[in-house]
């Protein structure tokens, strides 16, 4: 689903990071800066709500 939505967004001119290790995504989201995060409910290790809820916590 990253790979397809991924490609129709490149599409339209956006720059595009796809998450590849799971296990610390606040870490990674922070580093690349980005300003629309999109996430699966059911990512390994951790679900999407689980990011969610550190993400409000570290804006």
């Amino acid at each position: 689903m990253a790979e397809l939505l991924s490609e129709h967004l490149k599409k339209y001119g956006f720059a595009i990071w796809v998450c590849s290790d799971f296990t610390n995504v606040a870490e990674q989201v922070l580093n690349h800066q980005l300003q629309l995060v999109l996430l699966d409910i059911n990512l390994p290790c951790y679900d999407g709500f689980f990011w969610c809820k550190k993400f409000v916590g570290i804006a």
